[in-house]
């Protein structure tokens, strides 16, 4: 009977290494998929932020013609004016009239470039800041995955180590004192 306990005590002991086996593989399996997730929403972050600056250059585009159509429209304007008045197209007036025209069209254009340069800009730390917080994402499965290997590790020691202790220790392979030392 003496021999059943030891016996159990090691299955016991066995079992629970392989439930720490099993829980460290699982904790990996776990941490692998929350990688592949991370990463995927890093990809759809960044898919998301090229769509807004398509989105962006087009209304840049529409807001850059819709200038040229309203700069265009008022010249006109100012033309059809000084003909119905009788006055000359090379007037001080005329000439004054659309060179103001032109200063207008160029600042509002000068405008829509900058506030597309500042979406560019805003876009590539965006591109950035998505590409920084994806490898920290790397990292840190990287660091749950070594630590489920160091789960694994410990449990096969403990194992070997209880196996090793229900054997006899050293003293079976070196032989000894069973006395208790002093």
């Amino acid at each position: 009977m003496p021999v059943a306990i030891p016996f159990i005590a090691l299955a016991v002991t066995a079992a629970s290494a392989g439930f720490a086996v099993k829980s460290s593989l699982d904790q990996a399996k776990a941490a692998k998929k929350s990688a592949n997730a991370q990463r995927r929403g890093q990809e759809a972050a960044r898919e998301a932020e090229r769509i807004q600056q398509v989105q962006a250059n087009v209304e840049v585009r529409k807001d850059k013609q819709k200038q040229l159509r309203e700069a265009r429209l008022r010249k006109a304007q100012i033309l059809q004016g000084n003909i119905n008045a009788g006055a000359g197209l090379g007037t001080s007036t005329t000439v004054g009239a659309l060179g103001g025209i032109n200063s207008q069209f160029g600042a509002n254009i000068g405008s829509i470039n900058q506030r597309q340069g500042f979406s560019q800009q805003l876009g590539v730390q965006t591109q950035r800041q998505s590409s920084a917080q994806s490898d920290i994402n790397k990292q840190q499965g990287k660091i749950t995955q070594s630590q489920a290997q160091t789960g694994i590790s410990n449990s096969i020691g403990g194992l070997a180590n209880n196996i090793f202790d229900r054997s006899g220790g050293f003293t079976s392979i070196f032989g000894g004192n069973d006395q208790p030392t002093v």
